[in-house]
């Protein structure tokens, strides 16, 4: 007769969890409670970035920016861009309008 052992299935401190499943968890909570993002999170919006700006050289420029922006900041800058044809470097214009947000959430905090 086959039977499953309560120790097998029943751990109330959930003692059997491996020990990098708990550091994966406490990362993710730590992540949770200071609002920093998901790393698939931060891959998504790195891709979507490049998708938009077809600048692979400024790809850990455009994870530091992922990390570091909200994310209705980043789309809103991408949608810009999409919607002028005229813009011939598209990195270059994504670039320059995340160091004036910078400065100007900077500025805003020093007065």
């Amino acid at each position: 007769m086959w039977y499953i052992r309560k120790s097998d299935w029943w751990d109330p401190k959930n003692t059997q969890m491996k020990k990098t499943q708990k550091e994966e968890y406490s990362a993710l909570t730590q992540m949770k409670m200071t609002g920093e993002k998901d790393p698939a999170h931060i891959r998504y919006l790195v891709e979507q970035i490049l998708e938009v700006c077809r600048d692979t050289r400024s790809t850990r420029f455009y994870s530091q920016v992922a990390r570091a922006l909200p994310d209705e900041v980043i789309f809103r800058f991408l949608s810009e861009i999409k919607d002028d044809k005229t813009i011939e470097n598209r990195g270059a214009v994504f670039t320059s309008k995340v160091k004036r947000y910078l400065e100007k959430e900077r500025d805003e905090i020093r007065s």
